[in-house]
Formats: C-alpha cells, sequence, structure tokens
C-alpha cells in the first residue's frame, strides 16, 4: 500500500498536469511529466551535495580555527548561490560514468564574477580484459620450463583479472567561458576491485604527465611531481598504480572566484566533498599523496601530535 507520502506526490503531481494542460500554452500532459522528472532529478542531486556538505565526512569543518564556524559559513553561503545544471549517471558492472555541472550563482562578494562560476565533474571507471595475444606471447616466452608447466602458466595468465582505469576531472569556468582543468586523478587497477597490496604511485617507465590543460601525456621522462616509491623492486606489479595532478594558478583562481578563504589542502577537501565520483578506490588519498607527498597514516600521525600539543 502507498504510503502518505507517495500518495500526497501523487496526488500532488495530478493537479499540476491537469492545471498546466488546461491552460492557454498547450502543454501536454507528457511534456509536463518529463520536466518534472528532470527538474526533480536536478533537485534531488543539489540535495544530495547540501546533505554530504552537512555530513562532512572529509572532516573539512572539524580544524575551523575560529569558534564562530567561519569555514562552514562560507561554504553555507556557497550552497545557498549553488543548483545543479546537469547530471547524468551510467553505472553498470563494467562502466561507470558519472557527468555533472554545479553553477554557483553571483553574490555581492564575488567581485570578479559578472554572472556565475561552474564546476564540471567527470568520472569514468572502465573495465576491459587483457589482450589475448600479449599472454600467449609470455608464455610462449617461458624459459626453463616443461610442457606441463607451460599450459598451467597459459591456463593461469588467460584466467588473469582484467584491466580497470579510473579517471575523475574537475574543471571550472567562470560566467560561461573557456573551462580550465582544475585537478585529475588516474588509477590503474589489475581487477575490478582494489588491489591487496597497497596502491603505489605510477613509477618512472609507467608514470603519465599531464600538459598544461590537466590533460594526461604518456612521457618515459622522469615526472618530479608524483612521489616514487622507495625502491622499484619493493613495488609489487599487482599492485594499483595512481597519479593525480593540481593546477596551483587554476585552483587559485577557483578561490578568488568564489571568495573563498582557504588554503591549498582544505580547498582540495572542499573540492572532493562534492559527490560525483565512486568511492571504492581511495581516489582523495592519492591525490593528498602526489600533492603533499602524504598518505592517510600519516594525516592521523599528524592529527595526533596536533592533540599531544592541545
Amino acid at each position: 500500500m502507498p504510503s502518505e507520502l507517495t500518495t500526497s506526490v501523487q496526488a500532488a503531481i495530478e493537479n499540476f498536469i491537469q492545471l498546466k494542460t488546461s491552460d492557454d500554452h498547450g502543454h501536454i500532459a507528457i511534456d509536463v511529466l518529463r520536466a518534472i522528472r528532470d527538474e526533480s532529478t536536478l533537485l534531488m542531486e543539489r540535495q544530495i551535495i547540501c546533505d554530504t556538505f552537512d555530513s562532512d565526512p572529509l572532516k573539512l569543518f572539524d580544524d575551523d580555527p575560529s569558534d564562530e564556524n567561519i569555514r562552514r559559513k562560507k561554504v553555507d553561503g556557497l550552497k545557498k548561490q549553488m543548483k545543479v545544471i546537469s547530471c547524468s549517471r551510467s553505472i553498470t558492472k563494467d562502466y561507470t560514468s558519472i557527468e555533472a555541472v554545479v553553477e554557483f550563482t553571483k553574490d555581492s562578494r564575488m567581485k570578479d564574477v559578472d554572472d556565475c562560476l561552474r564546476l564540471v565533474f567527470s568520472f569514468e571507471r572502465l573495465q576491459k580484459a587483457k589482450n589475448h595475444i600479449d599472454v600467449e606471447h609470455h608464455v610462449q616466452n617461458v624459459d626453463d620450463v616443461d610442457k606441463e608447466q607451460q599450459t598451467q602458466n597459459r591456463c593461469r595468465l588467460n584466467q588473469e583479472k582484467s584491466l580497470t582505469n579510473i579517471t575523475y576531472n574537475i574543471d571550472v569556468s567562470k560566467d560561461h567561458a573557456i573551462k580550465e582543468r582544475l585537478l585529475t586523478i588516474q588509477v590503474n587497477a589489475l581487477g575490478n576491485a582494489p588491489s591487496v597490496e597497497p596502491a603505489v604511485p605510477m613509477v618512472e617507465e609507467m608514470v603519465q604527465e599531464f600538459d598544461e590543460h590537466g590533460n594526461l601525456i604518456d612521457t618515459n621522462d622522469k615526472n618530479k611531481s608524483f612521489p616514487k616509491s622507495d625502491s622499484e623492486e619493493e613495488s609489487n606489479e599487482n599492485a594499483d598504480k595512481y597519479a593525480a595532478y593540481v593546477d596551483p594558478e587554476i585552483l587559485e583562481k577557483f578561490l578568488k572566484w568564489a571568495a573563498l578563504d582557504l588554503d591549498a589542502q582544505n580547498s582540495l577537501f572542499l573540492l572532493m566533498t562534492f559527490p560525483f565520483y565512486e568511492h571504492e578506490w581511495d581516489l582523495f588519498g592519492f591525490l593528498l599523496d602526489c600533492v603533499f607527498g602524504y598518505d592517510d597514516e600519516s594525516m592521523e600521525t599528524c592529527d595526533e601530535e596536533e592533540e599531544d600539543e592541545t
């Protein structure tokens, strides 16, 4: 039996359809329903953002230096200016795509904005099978093994896990101008779940650079912006590999346009609070590691040191 809320919503929709199809604008019921569906979806996405910031999963507001919660008040002001322009989510077993555009209308604090400020979020998780030809080539070049062992190796390699590639980008634009890449994160994983071994930064021969637009480009040169593992011999080939990039100039622009007085670390906490990516892989931890050179354990150590000082 429908709940009281469901019954009330159904009645409200039916009354609204009756009202709009009987006026002089020539609306038909399917157009009204389509508009209700689209707008309610965007409103729901906006509410999800607000609820996420209220719950503060990344503890953005925990170390607010003021008893007046100035940081939270600034974010609350930004939420009031916020609306979701578009959002699409496509999720299957082997593929996820999340695309969203969030707009912040100009207010009196945003001196450098004429109309609006937009953040564009793009997340993709793509799972694909390993190349069978490469597997066979690897098996045929195994030395010093008998035919039985080669057969066992061939069966094992043919049953190896698939490859998963994850990319997450955030772009920013002002007053409907061209968007600029603010940050990007990439993860290459063996299998469809995080590796048992701790993830490692992409090593020198695997690392990919980012151009001035934040797009990934292949390179064999050493990229000093990515932290390297202590020893290449220690890195496990089955561990997930990650890389990330933040454009400091674009980040500074965004904070100035949005009139947000946040340091680099807290600004990343703010951006990664938006719920437009999957959390199975620790994308935020990877981002912090690449940008600041520390992981969750070092963050906990810092927190403990701060508590000891107090």
